[in-house]
């Protein structure tokens, strides 16, 4: 089975994670990561405009062994969105991407012909594939009623956040590569339950019930977590960010834990499925 996990490189630009206690990895960190990621058969980068100096890092260590999507904020009035995208290569040191996502939804919508241009930008081989970020299934209801079909869709997946589930086949059907982020709900789902903040208090038993399956099978909770999306035939790549080493050798360590139990661990998700949009979109955790 291949490597279905992809590098997640925010941490790389900002201190990011409610969980993150390290702050932004170093260059030489990033160069190791990098490198294990290499020899692990990982060559999914996912970057953005909006991680801080994310692409600079990249490039000047260099990724041209790597498929890297970014994704790209809204331009300064008047700006040409070409010139961001070139903005971005430049950063990577880069000729071209793999992957172009449209990383602000209410920018693409409310500008129009954005999508032509991206197409456009394809054409002209400055991108292999272009697509969308998204964080909840109707923004893929609106991309449908334009008829617009992506190469790529990057959207959220937990086991607590369970709102594409009922799409993932649909996207597969439609030929899109699907790519799922926060798998771990950026570290919520593997704190402490005393460490909770009281606004989450509300799936707190759900962490308590995800530690007594990490105590049943003898495995860290991310193992869990990460098996649930690995064993969906729908998912392309799994996105993980990294705070640290040893946090991109335990991943590692899960992916191959995942492979070897695929066919025999069986989670009943529905047990942690929960609805409250407060909790489950982190874009919302800061309002």
């Amino acid at each position: 089975m291949k490597n279905k996990l992809a590098l997640g490189t925010v941490q790389f630009g900002l201190d990011y994670g409610i969980n993150n206690h390290q702050g932004k990895v170093s260059v030489e960190d990033v160069k190791e990561i990098l490198e294990q990621a290499k020899r692990s058969e990982v060559f999914i980068l996912d970057t953005a405009q909006a991680y801080g100096n994310s692409e600079e890092v990249l490039g000047n260590i260099g990724v041209n062994e790597f498929d890297v999507v970014t994704k790209i904020i809204s331009p300064e009035p008047g700006a040409a969105l070409k010139d961001q995208v070139l903005i971005s290569l430049q950063r990577l040191n880069e000729s071209a991407l793999y992957g172009l996502l449209f990383h602000d939804f209410n920018y693409w919508q409310s500008c129009h012909g954005l999508w032509t241009k991206f197409e456009k930008i394809k054409q002209q081989g400055l991108t292999k594939k272009i697509g969308f970020s998204l964080y909840h299934p109707g923004q893929w209801h609106i991309i449908q009623h334009k008829g617009i079909t992506p190469d790529v869709l990057q959207i959220p997946m937990s086991l607590l956040n369970q709102q594409f589930l009922p799409y993932l086949s649909e996207f597969k059907e439609a030929g899109i590569e699907v790519h799922v982020r926060s798998a771990f709900l950026q570290g919520l789902l593997l704190m402490e339950t005393e460490s909770v903040p009281v606004r989450f208090s509300e799936i707190k038993p759900l962490i308590e019930a995800l530690k007594h399956l990490s105590e049943k099978w003898k495995v860290n909770r991310a193992n869990i977590c990460l098996l649930w999306l690995w064993q969906n035939m729908f998912i392309d790549h799994i996105v993980l960010g990294v705070d640290s080493i040893t946090q991109w050798q335990e991943n590692l360590a899960a992916a191959k834990w995942c492979e070897k139990n695929y066919n025999t661990i069986k989670i009943d998700a529905s047990a942690f499925k929960c609805e409250n949009e407060n909790i489950i979109n982190p874009s919302k955790w800061k309002s």
